[in-house]
C-alpha cells in the first residue's frame, strides 16, 4: 500500500504498563536500603585507607590531617576504622571492596555500628538468630540490649551457683573441723579426769597415812620401827601429793582442755554459721531466674536514666521553671503509668 496524502502511515505506540504506587514505594525502599548497604563497604574502605593513613603520619598529625586534608571528624574516622578492622576483608577482591562475614555484608552501616557491642566471635551468629537484616535499627538495639541483659543474668546465674558450692565446701570442712576439734577436746578431757582422779587419789592416800601417824604416834604400844615406817611412807605420800611438777602438770591439762574445748564450741558455731549461709545460697540460686536477673539489670537502668532526666529539668529549671515544671509533670505521668 503506497503512502498518499491524508493517507501517511501512522507510528504504532506501545504504553508502558501501568505502575501502581505500591510498585514505586516497594522500589525506593529498595534502592534506599542498597543504599544503606552500599555506605557499609564504602565506609569500609574509607577506614581501610584511614588505618593506612594513620600509620604512616608522623605521630601528632593525625587530628590535623583529618581536618585539613580528609575534612573527616575524628568520631567518624573512628566509626569507619573501626568498622574496617571489624568487618573488612585483609584483601580487596576484583570486584573491589569486600565485607568478611556473608551475613553481615548485606547490613546498612547503622546496624553493623550497632553490632561492634557483641564480641566479634559471637557476632554473627546473634545476627542469624536474630534476622537481623530485616529488623529495623531500634529492634536491633532492642535485641542487643535483651541479649546482653540475658547475658548478665546467666553469668550471675552462674556466679551464684559458684557461690553456692564455695559454701558447700566451707560447710563440710566446717563440719569436719567441728568433729575432729570435738573429739580433741573430748579425748584431753578424758586425760583431765584420769589426772584429776590420781592427784586426788595421791592426796587421799597421804592424808590416810597422815591420820594413821598422828594416831600411832600417841599409841605407846607401837612398835618403833612401825612407827618410823609408818612415818616414811607418810612423808614419802605427802611429798608425792604435794610434787609441782605433777600440779603444773595437771593445771597444763587443765588449760589444754578448757582451750580444746572453747574451739570446738567456736568450731561448731562455725559450722552453724557455714549451714545458714549454704541454706540462704541455696536459696537464692533457687529463687533466681535469668527473667528475674534481666529485669534487675533493666531496672536498674531506668532508674539511673531517671536520675539523669532529673538533673536535666532542674538544668532546665535555672533558666525555664516553667517548661522545668512541664518536663517534671510528663516525668511523673510515665511513672504513674507503670
Amino acid at each position: 500500500m503506497q503512502n498518499g496524502p491524508g493517507n501517511e502511515l501512522q507510528p504504532i505506540s506501545v504504553s508502558a504498563p501501568a505502575r501502581d504506587i505500591g510498585t514505586i514505594t516497594e522500589e525506593i525502599q529498595a534502592i534506599k536500603y542498597q543504599a544503606r548497604v552500599v555506605a557499609l563497604y564504602v565506609a569500609v574502605e574509607l577506614g581501610r585507607r584511614l588505618v593506612e593513613a594513620k600509620e604512616l603520619l608522623p605521630h601528632g598529625e593525625w587530628g590535623d590531617w583529618l581536618r585539613d586534608k580528609a575534612d573527616i571528624k575524628p568520631s567518624t574516622a573512628n566509626n569507619y576504622m573501626r568498622l574496617y578492622e571489624e568487618y573488612g576483608a585483609s584483601q580487596l577482591t576484583l570486584f573491589g571492596a569486600s565485607v568478611k562475614s556473608q551475613t553481615l555484608e548485606n547490613l546498612p552501616m547503622s546496624k553493623a555500628l550497632l553490632l561492634l557491642s557483641v564480641p566479634a566471635e559471637e557476632r554473627e551468629e546473634f545476627a542469624q538468630d536474630v534476622n537481623a537484616e530485616d529488623l529495623s535499627v531500634r529492634e536491633l538495639k532492642a535485641a542487643i540490649e535483651q541479649r546482653d541483659m540475658l547475658k548478665k543474668a546467666l553469668e550471675m546465674k552462674t556466679q551464684q551457683k559458684k557461690d553456692l558450692e564455695e559454701k558447700y565446701h566451707a560447710l563440710k570442712q566446717a563440719q569436719i573441723d567441728a568433729l575432729n576439734k570435738a573429739s580433741e577436746a573430748e579425748q584431753l578431757q578424758g586425760q583431765l579426769e584420769q589426772m584429776t582422779e590420781q592427784v586426788e587419789r595421791e592426796q587421799a592416800v597421804a592424808e590416810h597415812l597422815r591420820i594413821e601417824l598422828e594416831k600411832a604416834q600417841k599409841d605407846p604400844k607401837i612398835p618403833k620401827a612401825t612407827l618410823d615406817k609408818l612415818k616414811k611412807e607418810a612423808a614419802e605420800a605427802a611429798q608425792k601429793a604435794a610434787n609441782e611438777a605433777a600440779q603444773k602438770e595437771l593445771e597444763a591439762a587443765r588449760t589444754k582442755a578448757e582451750r580444746a574445748t572453747a574451739e570446738a564450741i567456736k568450731a561448731k558455731n562455725a559450722a552453724s554459721e557455714a549451714e545458714r549461709r549454704a541454706a540462704d545460697a541455696e536459696k537464692k540460686l533457687k529463687t533466681a531466674s535469668p527473667e528475674v536477673a534481666a529485669f534487675k539489670a533493666l531496672f536498674d537502668s531506668v532508674q539511673a536514666s531517671v536520675q539523669k532526666l532529673r538533673g536535666m529539668i532542674e538544668t532546665v529549671r535555672g533558666t525555664d521553671p516553667e517548661t522545668a515544671d512541664k518536663l517534671s509533670k510528663a516525668l511523673h505521668a510515665f511513672g504513674e503509668s507503670l
